[in-house]
């Protein structure tokens, strides 16, 4: 699969409503505020954001690698 084709599909998929977010709010509220500090209100879309953009660099490294797994290593 094409590298741009991987990418728009991951970020499809990863749509920005609050149904599909990879970071929980409450564990990233319990995370935050453990260390004393507030969470803003869009910190986890933020969050969700960051963390796709990890996963759209990460397909096409794997891409780049020829393999069909994507690894630790590939973040």
């Amino acid at each position: 699969m094409d590298p741009k084709e991987v990418a728009k599909l991951i970020k499809t998929t990863l749509a920005d409503d609050e149904s599909s977010r990879l970071v929980s709010a409450a564990v990233l509220k319990r995370v935050i505020k453990a260390t004393g500090l507030r969470v803003a209100g869009d910190l986890q879309a933020a969050v969700h954001r960051e963390v796709g953009t990890m996963l759209v660099k990460a397909a096409r490294r794997c891409l780049s690698n020829n393999r069909s797994t994507i690894r630790p290593e590939d973040l």
